[in-house]
């Protein structure tokens, strides 16, 4: 098997577009989950504090505007085949 070379300006373009998606778009199911405990809960201001939530994720995605949520740290996890080379 020949080896496949990968330049790394693709790895950096693939990684920042998945770092801005990921600060614009809530995934279906944690933006279903916020939708369904809005629903379920019980606490007036727990509920207005979610629907806030679900209202900022509208805002973000329409808007293409950065979420507010928590500040963290990305860790990009890479499985390489022994025939892949990043040049």
């Amino acid at each position: 098997m020949a080896p496949r070379e990968i330049r790394t300006d693709e790895v950096t373009q693939a990684v920042a577009r998945m770092a801005k998606e990921a600060n614009l778009f809530l995934p279906d199911d944690v933006r279903h989950a916020l939708g369904q405990a809005a629903a379920d809960e019980e606490s007036p201001l727990g509920k207005a504090t979610l629907e806030k939530i679900l209202e900022n994720a509208a805002i973000a995605a329409r808007e293409r505007v950065p979420l507010c949520q928590d500040c963290g740290l990305a860790v990009v996890m890479v499985r390489l085949g022994q025939a892949v080379h990043i040049s």
